[in-house]
């Protein structure tokens, strides 16, 4: 497996791709100036179904090291590819406890679950930008920078609940850890609903990799659902969209966040998608921070930064700076973020909870399909 490395010095970046610009198993000095460096590893879907998301969050992560290479210590990145499989992303995990590094990011639920317990064991911290509700509160050393499918639910089922006082909603979910998080806050929310709603929940799952999805469409369109909803990511999510407007579905559509961070859904999905509703975070545009390295994301990969691409970005710039000032030790980096108790960074104003929590805020927005 390749694995690019980024090794960046007092004043310029240097990226170089092969094992030469390796830190040493033991060692904590850059080979180039002899400085005593940060090591980080990132295990990203570089491939696989969610490969479009850890595209994402590896551009926000280059970013980071790039902002902050004149201000900060030297910095070792060494991204590892999960392939959206917890086996990988296991063994990908190995494979930088072996080099010795003791920081690591990662996403997808799924793969952060598969990592936790080890990297507990090994006392490594975890950066765990993911969905499942749980993962946090019970590791001292694991952090979670990123939306959760429990506040998804809650926006989501708020909205349908708001629309009319008796309702049908047909739910498909993704089954992984993610989606079984979110239709279970649905069904908790569905038994403590207001009295006088009437709101009927059909369900059912799919796999991430399925490419067919007729029988699941039919089974959910069956309900005669006044509304549909789809949750997961990447070509399978967009997939089921586009399934159910052939199928005839004329009702509203509403779409998880994997919608547009993974922009293979949006892709399969095509003129289907035209009008339905996603949930999306709330970034804040207008703030010089984010002005800052939107510029800077764009001069270097010619688009804009989609959201997961700032929050991997604003995650790497939190643990790099932590770990500047309080050195690589695991423990004293959780004790350097939580004493911060909030962290200032591009687009959003990062509360940092006791339990490791840092949870952006959550809304839903119309899909307009743009042909060019």
């Amino acid at each position: 497996m390749n694995k690019t490395k980024m090794l960046i010095g007092a004043v310029v970046i240097f990226v170089a791709v092969g094992a030469v610009f390796m830190v040493q198993k033991g060692g904590g000095t850059s080979p180039e100036s002899g400085v005593a460096s940060i090591k980080i590893g990132a295990i990203y879907p570089l491939t696989g179904p969610a490969s479009s998301l850890g595209q994402e969050f590896r551009r926000g992560v280059e970013i980071a090291v790039q902002m902050l290479a004149s201000k900060q210590s030297p910095v070792m990145v060494a991204f590892e590819d999960s392939k959206t499989d917890p086996k990988a992303g296991m063994a990908a995990y190995q494979k930088l406890k072996s080099d010795n590094v003791n920081l690591l990011l990662t996403t997808v639920s799924s793969i952060a679950l598969a990592i936790e317990p080890v990297a507990r064991q090994d006392g490594a911290l975890l950066f765990a930008d993911v969905g499942y509700p749980e993962i946090t509160g019970k590791n001292p050393l694991l952090f979670r920078h990123s939306s959760t499918a429990e506040q998804e639910a809650n926006v989501i089922y708020g909205y349908v609940l708001s629309e009319q006082q008796k309702l049908v909603a047909g739910i498909m979910w993704v089954n992984d850890d993610y989606g079984a998080a979110f239709i279970k806050e649905v069904e908790r929310l569905n038994g403590k609903k207001p009295s006088g709603q009437e709101l009927e929940i059909y369900s059912t799952s799919y796999l991430k990799a399925d490419s067919d999805l007729r029988s699941e469409t039919a089974k959910i369109l069956d309900s005669h659902p006044d509304v549909v909803v789809v949750v997961g990511y990447g070509k399978s999510m967009g997939l089921a969209i586009r399934r159910i407007r052939e199928s005839g579905f004329q009702g509203k559509v509403i779409a998880s966040m994997g919608f547009t961070v993974t922009p293979d859904a949006a892709a399969t999905a095509g003129n289907a998608a035209d009008g339905i509703l996603y949930t999306r975070l709330d970034i804040n545009e207008s703030d010089e921070m984010f002005a800052n390295f939107s510029n800077q994301y764009k001069n270097r990969y010619g688009d804009s930064p989609p959201a997961f691409a700032v929050l991997a970005h604003n995650s790497a710039s939190l643990l790099i700076k932590a770990a500047s000032e309080s050195g690589e030790n695991p423990e004293n980096v959780a004790a350097n973020i939580l004493a911060r108790g909030h962290y200032i960074g591009a687009g959003e104003k990062m509360e940092i909870t006791p339990s490791g929590d840092i949870l952006p805020p959550v809304s839903l927005q119309k899909y307009t399909v743009t042909n060019q």
